[in-house]
């Protein structure tokens, strides 16, 4: 099923499988392993694992350079580091290749009757270079354990498997699609498809897709096509608006930092290309305009984020790096500068310096490592709520927001932290008072009264204590009769004996239902 999702982000789905599919017929015994489409990835990704291995030196080479006692280990240090900084600058498979068969790290000068402060340093330093070691391990194990011959084997056995896997999947789109036509069904997906077909004809000769009359006849129709978050959409998307494009009329909002809908298909690469190519001169017909005035943040949280983003955004990791272009900018013009803080709390962290308000150290601090991350999360944040509290007695809790990536499931746990903590707090929930068990019970209930013939609310209702029946019983009445539910529930009723088990479902049957709510209300 992902596989079939996959194709129908693409604009011609069985096109692209096809082609997919063909990429593996194309491998050979002759094949450089190097040449093929999946190896310039794989390689990207071992270049950027080595210059992190060689970051790790860099972490090293620091000490060696600072201890005295240690400095006789610095040149086999820097000698290894310059190793990995070349290795992460090759381009070929073979001599990626000939590089993991060749390195070895060998043993380390033995370095005896350290001093405690001294012998830590030394301890760290072996540290980062076991790291370095482990990722060595790793891509070692995982790619060069075979020949890139014996890869290229293992290619054209694997394309045996991916044209049958593709026919199944082939096979699979023609049966699910014919099955939603015979119930007249429609997915978004079946949407945005149905559409290309209508703006699109393939030239008969050539096999090129071309606007169609529709098409043309909605140029003329929209002035300006405006698209927003557009990193987050895919090919299909993509074709479609530039269909009704007259090439000149679209303006696409986006921010490849808020590139999060990658797991339903997203294909941001769509926004980098036009990010990249757009020239930002005010006269340019594909023009990119930076968006970098921030009116909303004070300077001290612009200048945290760019910060971060300018380190943790690079090229490798995230397609773009973060320049000068991509930095937020002042727009403010107040003169709140405004405080940021970074706390990273260690998965480890007991929390001894989090006080109480008397200044003896929380009881619950002793099962601090027991707790999940959130919930350690929630209690610094209580603590240093409490520090500011006594930094300056004229902040008031209700000057204080917490935010969080989702509150689902999150904001009773921050909740219930808070209020321990003796912080009044409360939590704009998604549903609010409606969404309380209770209430949906209540209005399931009088959703029945009002018509009976609602199964699910019904359903709920007789699960729920107010009848307290169980599953079994429950499946027992859906299958004792078609139709409503309330019907097989009357009838079910019906065929009891008489008793308590009776008396109370046929509490439930119309009109007795209504009665039953009344002296209800009545006795409470």
């Amino acid at each position: 099923m992902k596989a079939y999702e996959y194709i129908r982000s693409q604009p011609w789905p069985l096109q692209w499988l096809e082609e997919a599919t063909a990429a593996y017929e194309k491998v050979d015994s002759s094949t450089d392993l190097g040449s093929l489409p999946w190896a310039s990835p794989i390689l990207a990704n071992i270049r950027s694992a080595l210059s992190r291995c060689a970051d790790e030196y860099d972490e090293s080479l620091k000490i060696l350079e600072y201890v005295e006692e240690l400095n006789g280990q610095y040149e086999r240090f820097k000698e290894e580091r310059n190793r990995f900084k070349a290795a992460s600058e090759i381009k070929s498979w073979s001599r990626m290749e000939d590089f993991f068969s060749d390195f070895d790290f060998g043993r380390l000068k033995s370095m005896r009757n350290l001093v405690a402060d001294v012998a830590d340093a030394w301890n760290d330093c072996k540290a980062h270079r076991d790291k370095a070691k482990d990722t060595v391990k790793k891509i070692r194990d995982t790619y060069f354990t075979k020949t890139s011959k014996q890869w290229v084997d293992d290619l054209i056995q694997a394309g045996h498997t991916m044209s049958a896997l593709s026919g199944l999947i082939r096979d699979f789109y023609k049966a699910y699609n014919a099955a939603k036509r015979e119930k007249n069904w429609l997915d978004f997906g079946d949407l945005e498809h149905y559409c290309l077909q209508i703006l699109t004809v393939r030239d008969e000769q050539t096999g090129e897709v071309l606007p169609s009359a529709a098409a043309k006849e909605m140029r003329s129709t929209f002035k300006e096509i405006l698209i927003d978050e557009y990193q987050d959409t895919n090919g299909v998307q993509e074709l479609i608006t530039t269909l009704v494009s007259d090439g000149t009329n679209r303006f696409m909002v986006g921010d490849i930092k808020q590139s999060i809908y990658r797991f339903r298909l997203a294909d941001p690469t769509l926004f980098l290309e036009k990010y990249m190519t757009f020239e930002r001169r005010a006269e340019a017909v594909n023009r990119c305009i930076d968006l970098s005035m921030n009116f909303r943040s004070a300077p001290a949280v612009i200048e945290a984020v760019n910060d971060i983003f300018s380190y943790a955004m690079t090229e490798a990791a995230t397609g773009m790096d973060y320049g000068d272009n991509e930095k937020l900018y002042v727009g403010r013009t107040d003169d709140e500068p405004g405080v940021a803080e970074l706390h990273i709390l260690d998965e480890v962290t007991t929390y001894e310096s989090l006080e109480t308000d008397g200044g003896e150290e929380s009881d619950d601090d002793d099962d601090s490592a027991e707790e999940s991350s959130f919930i350690r999360q929630c209690r610094f944040v209580a603590a240093r709520i409490g520090e500011l509290k006594a930094a300056d007695p004229s902040l008031k809790y209700k000057d204080i927001v917490v935010l969080l990536r989702s509150v689902s499931r999150k904001a009773e746990d921050l909740l219930t932290v808070l209020q321990d903590a003796g912080i009044p707090a409360y939590a704009e929930q998604k549903g609010g008072y409606f969404n309380v068990t209770e209430v949906r019970l209540m209005t399931a209930l009088l959703a029945c009264i009002d018509n009976p013939c609602r199964d699910i609310e019904l359903a709920a209702v007789l699960r729920s204590p107010i009848v307290g029946i169980n599953e079994a019983t429950l499946a027992k009445i859906r299958m004792y009769r078609d139709g409503y539910l309330v019907d097989a529930l009357e009838a079910y009723t019906a065929g009891l004996h008489d008793g308590v088990h009776k008396e109370r479902l046929s509490e439930f049957v119309p009109p007795r239902c209504v009665a039953y709510v009344q002296s209800s209300c009545r006795r409470s």
